[in-house]
């Protein structure tokens, strides 16, 4: 979602304009910037920029918990491989490798993702069957 647009920069821009219609008009540099400032607050482009940049710390926040999620499921391939290793001497191994497992393969499903099975096997949305 990056829309790579300077939120500082825009205020800042918008702000010098404006204050410059001040100073035109005969206000001193240091009232126009004050009156420029507190137009700036009240503005809707403020509002939208806030908006904006809203927006983008949630997406960020939520490509951060995808990552995690998808490291949680990525790492089944080794616990099957453990599990595939367990000898049937210590059940306590199978049923905790069973476990860690499952619990992937279940979130992977919930979440309409591929399981990784393989080494190697990374998980990545199902495609979307159309019916």
């Amino acid at each position: 979602m990056s829309m790579d647009i300077d939120f500082v920069e825009v205020k800042r821009d918008w702000c010098e304009k404006r204050a410059a219609t001040y100073v035109a008009g005969g206000d001193s540099l240091h009232l126009a910037h004050s009156s420029a400032l507190r137009e700036w607050e009240m503005s809707d482009l403020n509002r939208v920029c806030l908006a904006m940049m809203a927006l983008e710390e949630a997406h960020a926040a939520q490509s951060r918990q995808i990552r995690v999620v998808e490291k949680f499921v990525n790492e089944r391939p080794g616990f099957v491989t453990a599990l595939q290793g367990c000898s049937g001497d210590d059940s306590s191994d199978y049923y905790r490798w069973t476990g860690h497992a499952e619990s992937r393969r279940q979130l992977a499903e919930d979440l309409q993702w591929t399981n990784p099975h393989h080494p190697g096997d990374r998980t990545e949305p199902k495609p979307v069957s159309e019916g």
